[in-house]
């Protein structure tokens, strides 16, 4: 065997243990990516099952908006506000744009203390001052809420999935909210009671379905306001929904025996009355009307009705309301506490009123 034979074989087993050497590197590292492949897919996987997770976490908490952007102003003014003062007349509560605040009744700056996706709106003081009744839609559907005035221990009161609720308002003991809702297939506002430790609620006013009874005839309940002694409720009333042919008035300021539940209309006028409100003391009674094609808030002493109510003429119920309002237009209704014409959004607290034109 030749020197040359001896370098080739030499060669050719080098070659070979080389070869080895490489394939087993490349072996290896394929194994390792093929390995990291596999923990990937796996950790992908888990991923998944925490985002699945993580969303049924997120439905259980409600509604999941998330803003694309955030857009910042400032406002000393808005349109469409739903107010409410404090039983001691410091704070005023509003909503704007769906997110609610807090304000000093003598001026200042507002406090956000409900804001975010969901919309909130029409605030209401509890009569001790310790809650806030709202209406939001944070979990979905809009429903009843309270929460503290700053904010804190929101709690949902009706548990409502297709509803439209409209003017809460809290009963003198302060255990019960009063709230004007409008079902699927009703179509037109009833009265309901709910206890702030929630339940399903108490209904008060009845409209019957639609195809039960014609439109026409249904009845509407919007607005409510109950009586210093719990008695009775006031609110605005109509029958049948919206046509081109409507009988004037549209709204009537109604009372509801709460017991017997006789209801007596006590306001009757064209340009309707509506949005009834008693005063603190449960002495007068502010509406508003557009009669005579002015928007206006009229104040009436709640006894008046008392007196009236006694008639036993409907017709003669009429005349004595309509002549309440007449004199209550010229600020010189008669009656141990005064009781002006005032401006709509002026009445705020007891006497805090400002007198119109």
């Amino acid at each position: 065997m030749s020197v040359k034979q001896l370098s080739l074989r030499g060669l050719t087993a080098w070659y070979l243990v080389g070869a080895m050497i490489l394939g087993g590197i490349l072996g290896g590292a394929a194994a390792s990516e093929a390995g990291a492949r596999r923990q990937g897919l796996a950790e992908q996987e888990k991923d998944k099952k925490d985002e699945k997770k993580d969303e049924k976490k997120d439905e259980k908490k409600g509604l999941q908006l998330k803003p694309e952007r955030k857009i910042e102003f400032t406002t000393e003014e808005g349109t469409w506000l739903s107010l409410d003062v404090s039983p001691e007349g410091k704070t005023i509560v509003f909503e704007l744009v769906g997110d609610i605040y807090t304000l000093p009744i003598e001026g200042g700056e507002a406090k956000l203390i409900d804001g975010g996706m969901a919309f909130d709106s029409q605030p209401k003081f509890s009569p001790d001052g310790k809650w806030i009744a709202f209406l939001s839609d944070r979990e979905g559907s809009e429903n009843v809420w309270i929460m503290h005035p700053d904010g804190t221990e929101a709690k949902q009161i009706s548990k409502e999935t297709n509803a439209e609720f409209a003017s809460p308002n809290w009963t003198p003991d302060g255990q019960y909210i009063l709230v004007s809702k409008a079902g699927f297939g009703i179509n037109t506002f009833e009265i309901w009671m709910y206890h702030i430790q929630g339940g399903s609620g108490v209904q008060v006013t009845k409209a019957k379905p639609a195809p039960t009874v014609r439109r026409r005839e249904q009845h509407n309940a919007l607005g409510v306001s109950a009586s210093t002694d719990g008695k009775y409720l006031y609110y605005a009333q109509r029958t049948g929904g919206f046509t081109y042919e409507a009988q004037f008035p549209l709204w009537e300021v109604a009372r509801r025996d709460r017991k017997t539940g006789d209801e007596d209309i006590l306001i009757r006028q064209l340009g309707s009355s509506f949005r009834p409100v008693l005063s603190p003391d449960g002495a007068a009674l502010l509406y508003v009307t557009r009669h005579e094609a002015e928007r206006r808030a009229i104040c009436i002493p709640v006894m008046r009705f008392s007196l009236a109510a006694k008639k036993s003429s409907t017709r003669m119920m009429e005349r004595f309301t309509a002549w309440i309002s007449l004199r209550a237009r010229t600020n010189s209704l008669p009656s141990p506490r005064k009781c002006p014409r005032i401006l709509v959004r002026s009445w705020t607290f007891r006497r805090r009123w400002r007198k119109g034109r």
